[in-house]
């Protein structure tokens, strides 16, 4: 039995636990200047980051590594990232305020 996409799956798992214990590693953050990091809730942007981290490492494990459907690998990966690019608006508290 091949063991690559449960390890994949771990590993995305362990990003997303990864993601909420630092924030610093989310990409963009750490470059933004204190007054662009006031416009972002990161506490809700990194739970919500490792739910769909979770979400998409589950997903990988039971979809590639139980059921071998191998070829869902890479529908998981883009569903969750485009998932995560909409949802993740949501947490910018710029839009919030233009929007009330």
């Amino acid at each position: 039995m091949d063991f690559t996409y449960l390890f994949y799956g771990l590993g995305i798992i362990a990003s997303g636990f990864l993601l909420k214990i630092f924030p610093i590693l989310i990409a963009g953050y750490n470059t933004m200047t204190k007054e662009q990091k006031q416009n972002v809730d990161i506490k809700g942007f990194s739970s919500f980051l490792r739910n769909v981290f979770i979400v998409m490492g589950l997903s990988v494990i039971i979809f590639c590594f139980l059921l071998s459907w191998n070829w869902a690998f890479g529908i998981i990966i883009l569903g969750g990232i485009i998932y995560l690019l909409i949802g993740g608006q949501k947490y910018n508290l710029r839009n919030r305020k233009k929007n009330n």
